[in-house]
């Protein structure tokens, strides 16, 4: 019997294992699949050249991998505050302290974004530069779009199904006016 209940536990445990790296796999292949609209996406609107494409895809990618740290140390305080702030009523010296170390972050991100800007415009136009910040918004408003779009299209479909899973649950045997007449 502790056999059998071994066996269960690691076939159940590998089971909900793959499962999870199934469901990450299937997200960084989403992720990929979203950069890759967004390289296309940015190289058309900008329209890039070959030789600029060559010079800043590479410096972009770093700019963006520098700015996700600020977006993770934004989402990390921001996790910190509220975890404080349901904790206990944060006095003022704390809020300041929170307030001050905000603005530092929000200091460094910028002083990374115009220098940033001063390396795009080393390989692209100055209006190019200019442009990318706007079609990158546009871009971002574009896929939550989509995103919304497709959210409420999937939950259309799921109360269609549902409806019709109701609906034939009801209907299991035919009403009398349904019924075949019989000739007696």
């Amino acid at each position: 019997m502790k056999n059998l209940t071994l066996v269960l536990a690691l076939t159940l445990g590998s089971t909900v294992l793959f499962a999870q790296s199934d469901g990450e796999k299937r997200m960084e292949e989403k992720r990929a699949e979203i950069e890759r609209q967004k390289v296309a996406y940015i190289t058309t609107q900008l329209e890039l050249t070959p030789e600029e494409s060559k010079a800043f895809w590479p410096l972009y990618e770093r700019y963006n991998m520098e700015m996700d740290q600020f977006k993770d140390a934004k989402r990390e305080e921001k996790r910190e505050m509220r975890a404080q702030a349901s904790e206990e009523r944060l006095s003022e010296a704390e809020i300041d302290a929170n307030m001050k170390r905000r603005f530092e972050t929000e200091r460094a991100k910028l002083a990374l974004e115009e220098s940033y800007y001063e390396r795009f415009k080393s390989v692209l136009p100055a209006h190019k530069v200019a442009e990318l910040y706007e079609v990158e918004r546009e871009f971002k408003r574009e896929l939550m779009k989509q995103m919304r779009d497709g959210r409420e299209e999937n939950e259309e479909m799921r109360e269609e199904r549902r409806t019709r899973t109701q609906e034939g649950t009801r209907r299991t045997a035919p009403t009398p006016s349904e019924r075949p007449t019989q000739k007696r």
